[in-house]
C-alpha cells in the first residue's frame, strides 16, 4: 500500500476490497493469450511496484507487439517504463504519452514522497509527453497505447479501450 492509502486496518474496513487484495492472481501466472488488453490502474503505490517489474514489463511489451491495447491512468504509466518496443527501444520512445504530471504531484504534496516524478521519467525514456490542465481530464493515444493523466481521465481511457476492442470484434 502506498503511504497515503492508510494503514492495513483502514483498508480492512472494506472487507470486499481486502479480500480481493489478498486473492490477487500472481502476475507470473498471467498468460497474455488469455487477455485482449492490459489496463494499468494508477495510485501512488504503482510508483514502487510497477517500474521495471520484469514480468509486467514483458507482458506490456508482448501486448503492444501483438496489437493488444495497453491503457494506463494516473501513476499506472509507471508500468510502461520497463517495457520495450519490438525494436528493443523503450516502449514510450517516440510515442505520445501522458501520466500524473509534475505539477499535479506538487499540488498533491507528493514530490518528496514518490521515488521519482513520473512525467520526468517518461520524458527521459523518449516519450512525447502531452498534458492537460492540473487535475483536468486528459488522455492521449498512440499506436495502441492509451494513457490518461489522472483519476478524472480513467473513464476516457477505459472507454477508448472498449471502443478499440469492439472495433476488433466487428472486423
Amino acid at each position: 500500500m502506498d503511504p497515503r492509502s492508510g494503514s492495513e486496518a483502514k483498508v480492512k474496513r472494506i472487507p470486499s476490497a481486502w479480500d480481493k487484495m489478498q486473492n490477487t492472481k500472481d502476475l507470473g501466472a498471467v498468460k497474455l493469450q488469455d487477455y485482449a488488453a492490459i489496463f494499468l490502474a494508477g495510485g501512488h503505490g504503482t510508483m514502487w511496484d510497477f517500474p521495471n517489474h520484469p514480468v509486467l514489463s514483458a507482458l506490456v511489451s508482448q501486448a503492444i507487439a501483438t496489437n493488444r491495447p495497453v491503457g494506463a491512468v494516473c501513476h499506472g504509466p509507471a508500468g510502461l517504463l520497463g517495457a520495450t518496443a519490438p525494436d528493443g527501444k523503450p516502449l514510450v520512445a517516440g510515442r505520445k504519452v501522458n501520466s500524473f504530471t509534475n505539477a499535479e504531484e506538487r499540488a498533491a504534496g507528493m514530490t518528496t514522497v514518490v521515488p521519482f516524478l513520473l512525467e520526468d521519467r517518461l520524458r527521459q525514456a523518449g516519450g512525447q509527453f502531452e498534458s492537460g490542465g492540473v487535475f483536468q481530464r486528459f488522455m492521449v493515444e498512440d499506436r495502441g497505447l492509451i494513457t490518461g493523466q489522472n483519476p478524472a481521465s480513467a473513464d476516457a481511457v477505459a472507454q477508448r479501450m472498449v471502443d478499440l476492442l469492439k472495433d476488433r470484434v466487428a472486423h
